[in-house]
């Protein structure tokens, strides 16, 4: 690629376990702060911070990236399962994340939607600009075309799977309302039985729906003594609930709570023999891995992925000849 450099870090589902990634979610914090630190430093940056990924690529070299990751995460260990590439591989699989086809379920709509926000994050508080906003946006663009390669089935997504691991109870609560809790609110809605949904948000007031009910956070103690199912799926870097003060409501349920829990680090952290039937993500990721035709998907990434490349290789040699050609110019 000649004169631009790109290094990327994968710690992702199934590789880096739960635990691991939950921790290095926690030192990370809110995307935009750490962001905005990598680029007081000098390093632009993408973050993609989902529950099933972390994903950190920067424009430069691999020794640069360790030098972020130090930012980042300090002295916090590398977790076996960690994927460090550079030049055309970490192209190539950033151009796949978008497109979904590193994803359990392969297509997914949320991940499209994930990357879109982190790569305006990426401008807005990352210092990204000129070819490596072209990476991301042009992997942007390769993920819508190549949907027309995969199946259009809208309950082919994680937000689909949570729902239906609530089925069959006649009212459900949802904890956040960011892109994984609307996904899920919305997959609810559609299951056969339509359930009535409870959204549960930190500013209640800035909602408004009428095909749910619109709840302050500050309730879910209450949810989770009498709701039949929960699906948390909040931004918290903490637990939603102390376990010792779960345990005291579990405590007081008559029947079983079903949760599924798709927050990373995880909501909550059950004790053993509460009445509950738990979810965790990962268990989730395992349940919606699917085995789908993928069409041509594959290769059409990676071949949008080569033509990224070629292109920048392409314009850069043209920059340099016209350079040249300038040189030579002053020397006549």
């Amino acid at each position: 690629m000649k004169d631009f450099e790109i290094s990327s870090v994968s710690y992702t589902y199934p590789a880096v376990p739960s635990d691991d990634r939950a921790q290095l979610a926690t030192s990370l914090g809110p995307v935009p702060t750490a962001l905005t630190r990598l680029c007081e430093a000098g390093i632009p940056s993408f973050i993609l911070s989902t529950c099933l990924r972390i994903e950190i690529a920067i424009p430069g070299s691999l020794e640069q990236l360790d030098e972020a990751l130090q930012i980042l995460f300090g002295d916090v260990p590398k977790p076996p399962g960690t994927v460090q590439r550079s030049g055309a591989d970490a192209v190539e699989h950033i151009f796949r994340i978008v497109s979904g086809l590193e994803s359990p379920v392969v297509g997914e709509r949320e991940i499209l939607v994930q990357f879109r926000h982190a790569a305006l994050d990426a401008a807005k508080h990352g210092g990204a600009k000129g070819t490596f906003v072209g990476v991301l946006d042009s992997a942007i663009a390769a993920a819508r075309s190549v949907r027309e390669e995969l199946p259009a089935d809208p309950r082919r997504s994680m937000a689909a799977v949570a729902a239906g691991l609530t089925a069959p109870a006649d009212r459900v609560a949802v904890f956040g309302h960011g892109e994984m809790g609307r996904s899920v609110a919305e997959a609810l809605l559609d299951l056969p039985h339509k359930p009535i949904v409870e959204v549960y948000v930190r500013r209640p007031e800035l909602i408004a729906s009428q095909q749910v009910i619109i709840r302050p956070l500050s309730e879910a103690p209450t949810a989770l003594v009498t709701m039949p199912a929960v699906v948390s799926a909040t931004s918290a870097k903490t637990r939603l609930i102390p376990t010792d003060e779960l345990a005291v409501l579990l405590a007081s349920r008559t029947k079983p709570l079903i949760m599924v829990d798709m927050a990373m680090p995880p909501d909550f952290s059950p004790p053993a023999g509460a009445a509950v039937e738990y979810h965790d993500i990962d268990h989730l990721a395992t349940l919606a891995k699917d085995h789908m035709p993928r069409g041509r998907a594959d290769e059409i990434v990676s071949h949008a992925a080569e033509e990224f490349l070629h292109k920048i290789w392409a314009g850069r040699r043209t920059g340099h000849l016209i350079e040249h050609l300038f040189d030579q110019a002053d020397e006549a």
